[in-house]
């Protein structure tokens, strides 16, 4: 059993395999909070049919899962993407699986090197308020493992689309809800489901591009560009 804290939520995981709390290392605090336990049943519901893995693994999913439900109550979203800082804010590149979140975040990190530091590259959370929306990182960062024990206010979204050229479009919060939405983790209970659709309304709030691109690092240079035009 250890504890850690999410988006400045505690919690106390008492894991049955060893993989989760080495997963942890780096989050352990001292913060007691909400037990967090899964059963055998469901650690099961997390296997799938095309991928054997270990149960330590699909516990650490479990209990992920488990933990996301109990933080909507606090305003806080699994948003899937990958979240970087720079210049003391944070860009969220996000989109379907294969669109290349990992390569703008590999590029950024490329061209501006010390300038950038990489929160999560696959699951962090978000919290998000009426005054501000901040990211944070968690241990649950994808196959390539960038993570960082921090958190950043959201400067911006970019919803990533693959092209042959590199073009930025400002979308409206109402073209932008459904891609986020379908990017958010969605809770079981009917009530915080409710809530997950008024987090996620005020998160579309937040700016809100489309970034049409290839592999090249010119895609970084677009990007830049349309946000201090913007003045974002």
């Amino acid at each position: 059993m250890f504890h850690t804290t999410l988006a400045g939520t505690g919690f106390t995981i008492d894991p049955q395999y060893p993989y989760t709390e080495k997963l942890f290392e780096g989050y352990k605090t001292e913060e007691r909070g909400a037990k967090i336990r899964v059963s055998r049943e469901e650690i099961e519901r997390e296997r799938t049919p095309e991928q054997d893995w270990p149960m330590g693994y699909l516990e650490s999913l479990a209990i992920y899962r488990k933990i996301c439900e109990q933080l909507v109550s606090e305003n806080v979203l699994l948003f899937h993407s990958s979240a970087i800082e720079f210049e003391k804010k944070a860009i969220l590149f996000t989109g379907p699986s294969g669109t290349g979140k990992t390569t703008q975040t590999r590029n950024w990190k490329k061209v501006f090197h010390d300038q950038v530091r990489i929160l999560n590259g696959d699951k962090p959370l978000v919290k998000v308020e009426p005054d501000a929306v901040t990211v944070f990182g968690t241990p649950y960062a994808g196959k390539e493992g960038y993570q960082t024990n921090a958190s950043a206010p959201v400067r911006c979204i970019v919803i990533l689309k693959q092209a042959k050229e590199n073009k930025v479009v400002r979308l409206s919060s109402k073209e932008a809800f459904p891609v986020l939405l379908s990017q958010t983790f969605k809770p079981v209970d009917s009530a915080a489901v409710v809530k997950t659709l008024n987090l996620v309304q005020t998160l579309s709030q937040v700016p809100i591009y489309r970034l049409e691109c290839n592999l090249s690092l010119d895609a970084v240079k677009v990007l830049l560009q349309a946000l201090q035009e913007d003045q974002i």
